[in-house]
């Protein structure tokens, strides 16, 4: 995963707290915004569901036989991505803020305590301790024996980025997304210690979620799938097993129960493999597939909670799956706009042949590319073609003002728009080609998403997807990927932040001219 994802994945924007009610909730939120929906919780108490959005806040739901009925947003301009509840909290790892606490006593959840310029990835609460996975800072451990003032009394620097932590007796497990599985030792948590490390790809391992039960940690790693490892001698965790349900599969979330597996695995290739998969790991050692529900849209986080499993499906809102027969789950409710349409065309155009219009467009952009190169001023936003041409010129210009409008993100973070990153930028576009690129022959609408994919030569494979994201009738950047079959999550992460940029934008504008 590159850095520049990283980043785009971790951006949140400082708005006030407010509460946005749903005034289409009879729809199932066909029409709501739901952000990028990264985890969910359940709170056995109130029979709600809590849905972590990433920029648009956290959704709340109340649940009756696996129904899923709209209450509202907690939207309060943080970057919501993982969550845990304890008793009457909700302990929410934020991408911007790092720890923060809701009280959910009540029907609209109040925030009573929060974290400051720390990224939260991944969180879990044992006995009295909140852990927090945070990304560059490693594990960070919070006493949260006063639930509504946490105090931080330890951390280590782990083997990479923490991505995820699971905890069990006197141990944390890290998911560090560069190295593998770190363990910590936290008998004594104002001193954890790092005790060992273990990996199974040296060149990416990709962990990005981890749960555990018994002597057995299973992490979501990514296109490398599922891996098992046995923990129960946690300075020396050993591999045992790994599923990957194709070669363009990822796994992306998971819970674990009475051995079994219940796995979020996304497949932009093959729509059969695209949801959630049932695998029976009573052996460890043998994994195997037990059943599958499918469905459209990328998926991130799973919630079990008795027979319902609730899987995060990104801008696509949240899955509600019976799973009271873990041998046929039934899909029994969804929330949010359907994916499937955006899924589909991302594949279509790589397997296509190449058009004399398609060609006419390529012909264009490398002819205007080669201008932009030698001084020529370039800004127009009609077209995904246009607008990678607008942000090679906003780069090459150091033109503060065109990069805030082809991408809206450099106003909040000064270092998209660095001279290293113009550097690195503009170093990348100069030597790559397009190899493919949509023809433009519709007008857009509002969050159609659009990549334009790259190559260093015409002899070489296509190795880049640039992608656009059509937001308040522009076209603007959403970020590049490497992963070419996989480029419309990172792409969702940057358009909803996109809105939050520019709505924040909007207020600034509107408090100045009262």
């Amino acid at each position: 995963m590159k850095r520049f994802k990283i980043v785009i994945a971790v951006i949140a924007i400082a708005l006030e707290y407010v509460v946005v009610a749903n005034a289409l909730a009879g729809d199932k939120g066909r029409n709501k915004v739901m952000g990028y929906c990264f985890d969910a919780a359940f709170h056995e108490k109130t029979n709600r569901l809590f849905v972590a959005g990433g920029a648009w806040g956290t959704h709340i739901f109340k649940v009756t036989d696996g129904n899923l009925n709209f209450i509202t947003t907690v939207f309060d301009g943080g970057y919501h991505r993982n969550l845990k509840i304890s008793r009457d909290r909700v302990y929410l790892a934020d991408g911007n803020r790092g720890l923060v606490v809701f009280d959910i006593a009540e029907k609209v959840p109040v925030c009573t305590w929060k974290q400051q310029n720390v990224a939260g990835m991944g969180i879990y609460i044992h006995d009295n301790y909140a852990y927090l996975a945070a990304g560059t800072e490693g594990l960070l451990v919070f006493d949260i024996s006063k639930p509504d003032s946490p105090k931080l009394v330890g951390k280590s620097k782990t083997n990479a980025d923490a991505w995820d932590v699971w905890v069990s007796d006197k141990y944390a497990y890290v998911a560090d997304l560069q190295q593998g599985l770190t363990v910590v030792d936290v008998s004594f948590p104002p001193q954890p210690q790092k005790v060992s490390l273990v990996t199974w790809d040296k060149k990416e391992p990709m962990p990005e979620i981890i749960r555990g039960e018994g002597k057995f940690a299973y992490i979501a790693a990514g296109k490398r799938g599922l891996v098992v490892i046995d923990v129960s001698n946690p300075l020396n965790p050993k591999v045992v097993s790994q599923y990957k349900s194709d070669p363009n599969g990822f796994a992306e979330g998971l819970c674990v129960r009475n051995g079994l597996v219940y796995l979020s695995n996304g497949n932009s290739k093959n729509k059969d493999e695209n949801g959630l998969i049932i695998i029976d790991a009573h052996d460890p050692n043998s994994l195997r597939v037990k059943s599958k529900c499918t469905f459209g849209g990328w998926v991130e986080g799973v919630c079990l909670a008795g027979n319902h499993v609730f899987v995060t499906n990104t801008s696509s809102g949240v899955r509600s799956i019976d799973v009271s027969d873990p041998n046929s789950p039934r899909l029994v409710d969804s929330f949010g706009p359907i994916e499937e349409e955006k899924q589909a065309v991302s594949d279509t155009l790589l397997e296509t042949e190449m058009s004399p219009q398609e060609r006419e467009i390529i012909e264009y952009f490398e002819k205007t590319k080669s201008q932009i190169l030698q001084g020529r001023r370039f800004n127009d936003l009609s077209t995904a073609t246009n607008a990678f041409l607008t942000l090679i010129s906003g780069y090459y210009h150091q033109d503060q003002n065109t990069l805030e409008q082809i991408f809206p993100l450099v106003k909040q973070h000064k270092k998209l728009s660095s001279p290293e990153q113009r550097s690195k930028m503009l170093d990348f576009v100069g030597k790559s080609i397009i190899c493919r690129i949509p023809v433009e022959n519709k007008s857009p609408k509002e969050s159609d998403l659009c990549a334009i994919y790259t190559s260093d030569s015409p002899e070489k494979k296509i190795n880049q997807a640039w992608a656009f994201a059509y937001v308040e009738g522009a076209w603007r950047f959403a970020g590049s990927t490497s992963e070419i079959r996989n480029w419309i999550p990172s792409a969702t992460h940057a358009e909803a932040l996109t809105r939050n940029t520019l709505q924040l934008q909007h207020e600034e504008e509107a408090k100045k001219g009262r």
